[in-house]
């Protein structure tokens, strides 16, 4: 093949990708507004299931996702994961994937086990201190079921990085469509206005909680789909003496 035709055909892969995630983001966006009109619409602004419950709900898992993880994943990672691809070291690749993984993962599992264990308290004295006891109840039932949304989308951005330095960007770019799905279909099954949604199903506002904890679990599987395609190797442990997973942890926001 002669140059031309190699650059012509890169030019086309590029744009390929680009709408692809045009596409998707802008598919995503819609899902996100459809899913909080639904929450607003389908549930009660007061009272003791009110949709003040959910958002708050959301508070400490976002808080230790984004800040932690999502920043490990887009900084100090793929830079490094990127200089590994461009020497063809995938044994390093698969190394330091799965180092990461496994140490954001005890640490996500940690902090997991005490927002469920300690739902209740976090609710009271930290999120909303002036919430009436009856959300208080209904938001901590919520945050359980979240409480380890963080530990799997943790797992999903390992993968995805990995996926996202070796080219692949369709399961990274229709993963989190699931997540928004899950939680807008069950913002219709659970919903507390329309009688016909009564019995076994009629979960109310917790309702929506699990639907989060579902779709992350959607998301995951799509990613781990995504991932088998590249042959990824997990193996147990961290490889704590690598130069290179130090130089990641150097770069966590965890790091003083």
């Amino acid at each position: 093949m002669n140059p031309p035709e190699s650059a012509s055909r890169r030019r086309a892969s590029i744009s390929k990708v680009a709408l692809l995630l045009m596409g998707t983001s802008l598919l995503g966006q819609v899902l996100g507004f459809l899913r909080t009109k639904l929450v607003n619409g389908n549930f009660p602004a007061t009272g003791p299931h009110s949709t003040d419950a959910y958002f708050a709900a959301f508070n400490i898992p976002d808080f230790f996702f984004f800040t932690l993880a999502a920043g490990a994943l887009g900084v100090a990672f793929m830079p490094v994961l990127s200089d590994h691809l461009h020497k063809n070291d995938r044994k390093g690749v698969w190394e330091l994937s799965t180092s990461l993984m496994n140490f954001l993962a005890i640490i996500m599992a940690v902090v997991g086990v005490v927002m469920f264990v300690f739902a209740k308290p976090l609710i009271r004295y930290v999120i909303a201190p002036h919430m009436a006891p009856e959300q208080i109840d209904t938001t901590a039932t919520i945050m359980r079921f979240l409480a380890f949304n963080p530990l799997l989308f943790t797992i999903s951005g390992v993968l995805t990085s990995v996926q996202q330095t070796m080219g692949r960007f369709f399961f990274f770019a229709i993963a989190p469509l699931f997540y928004n799905m899950s939680i807008i279909i069950s913002a219709v099954i659970f919903s507390t206005l329309p009688p016909h949604h009564g019995g076994p199903w009629h979960l109310g506002l917790v309702g929506l909680g699990l639907g989060a904890l579902i779709g992350a679990i959607l998301q995951l599987v799509v990613v781990a789909i995504g991932s088998v395609k590249l042959n990824f190797h997990w193996h147990p442990g961290i490889k704590w003496r690598s130069r290179d997973f130090h130089v990641i942890l150097r770069n966590l926001p965890l790091s003083p």
